[in-house]
Order: structure tokens, then sequence, then C-alpha cells
């Protein structure tokens, strides 16, 4: 189950053992082990609890089976460890132009050190500001730092020059 809203308390027997709040989840021992539940769930505070649940066939027959998402989780922390720091501003070097919009330019740019190739996209902080959308700006740098899909680039860092503010996605399948 995930907790939408409330607090609840989780009970072992008279030992409280957890506090959840918000985004927090259990009964993920049923999903890994089919055990039954081992603990008790009690509502706390002044707020409605809120919980969307899901059993284990309905889980295992839209994202597959658990044990499959915990060994891709590891795989993608182990291939995050092994990846080099992001590359530092100065170590990028300009190829070309990829397109220009209304706050700035996209350029192709190279990491000197690895030959690794990124999208960066460049703003100018003063038209930025102009057109009141530095909260839209910000919003996109959350968003995009959470995405994780083929069909997105990935963030891989943003650097603040002088004017400017920059964004760099991960490498670009070029030839």
């Amino acid at each position: 189950m995930l907790l939408d809203r409330g607090i609840q308390g989780m009970c072992s027997g008279p030992l409280e053992i957890a506090t959840l709040t918000t985004g927090k989840f259990f009964g993920e021992r049923a999903l890994l082990k089919s055990e039954p539940a081992s603990a008790t769930i009690q509502a706390a505070g002044d707020q409605p609890l809120v919980c969307y649940t899901c059993d284990r066939d309905t889980f295992t027959a839209v994202l597959g089976p658990l044990q499959s998402l915990i060994d891709k989780e590891m795989q993608k922390r182990d291939k995050a460890l092994n990846r080099p720091d992001a590359p530092k501003f100065g170590d990028l070097e300009l190829r070309r132009i990829l397109g220009v919009g209304t706050f700035g330019r996209v350029k192709l740019v190279v990491h000197k050190k690895t030959g690794e190739t990124y999208a960066l996209k460049c703003m100018r902080k003063a038209q930025v500001v102009a057109m009141r959308q530095q909260a839209h700006v910000l919003l996109e740098k959350e968003i995009l730092s959470r995405m994780e899909h083929p069909f997105i680039l990935k963030l891989v860092q943003t650097y603040q020059v002088s004017a400017d503010y920059f964004s760099s996605t991960l490498p670009l399948p070029c030839n």
C-alpha cells in the first residue's frame, strides 16, 4: 500500500515500529515473499488516512515481478556509481549549434577529457527574468532531474556563468 495522505503508525504487537507519512509504503513483504501481514497499521492524527492498494497479481501483471524491478534498480545504481563525474563547464568544447528557441540556444558540446557529446541548453538570465519564466526554468530542471526514460534526455548538470544559465543532458547519439 502507498500512503497518499495522513499519518499512520505501524505496530507489531504493543511496539510501534514506524510512523509513516505521505509517499511512504507498507506491505512490501507480501509482494516479495507472499507472506501475510506481520504488523498492524493504525491511523494517527486528525487528517483522514488515504492509501492506494494493489494486490500481488495486479502488481505483477502491471509492473512485472518485484524481484526483477529490484534487480533493475540495483543495476541502475551500479551504473551510476561507475559513471564518471559530470563534466565541469570549462571542460566542454563547442562543436555546433543544434537549435535556437525563444530563450536561447541548444549547442552540441564535447567533453574534452572523455570525448562524450552533450546537448547544452544556453539561456540568458535577463531574458528569462524579463519574461517572468524563472519558475518554469526551475520546474523544468526539477522534472528533468527526476526523469528516467529512453525517449527523454537525462539532465547531467546545470551551470550558472555570469549572465547565462546552462543545462547539459546525457550524450547524444552522434556519428
